[in-house]
């Protein structure tokens, strides 16, 4: 016989709860993370994932979807601007490049030798 039958324990250990209670702050950055991950999927193929990850996350699948899009709003509006500066850089390039052809061009005098300054 051991000496502890007969004798509740001494000591009680509670397991962990199955999910541990999370901040605010760390609801957010998950449901952020969240977003960022549907966003990165194929097009439309959020809107098939979004009620389970809600629903995981606790919050309303509209907010999800809304934050999913405006990720997206963010990314089309970056690239526009991408574009939008390559093409002004490309302009900028073709633009010097004419005034350069430009001062090379023979004059209306061309048959008459230049006259070069003396130094």
């Amino acid at each position: 016989m051991s000496a502890t039958e007969g004798k509740p324990p001494s000591k009680i250990v509670e397991f962990p709860s199955p999910k541990p209670e999370t901040t605010p702050e760390e609801n957010i950055r998950q449901q952020m993370a969240e977003a960022q991950r549907l966003a990165n999927l194929a097009p439309g193929e959020y809107l098939l994932w979004a009620p389970d990850s809600a629903q995981r996350l606790g919050m309303p699948v509209e907010q999800l979807v809304a934050a999913v899009q405006a990720i997206l709003v963010e990314r089309e509006k970056e690239a526009n601007e991408a574009k939008a500066e390559a093409r002004r850089r490309e302009q900028r390039v073709s633009a010097s490049a004419n005034k350069r052809v430009l001062r090379r061009m023979p004059h209306a005098n061309a048959g008459r030798p230049r006259r070069h300054s003396k130094l």
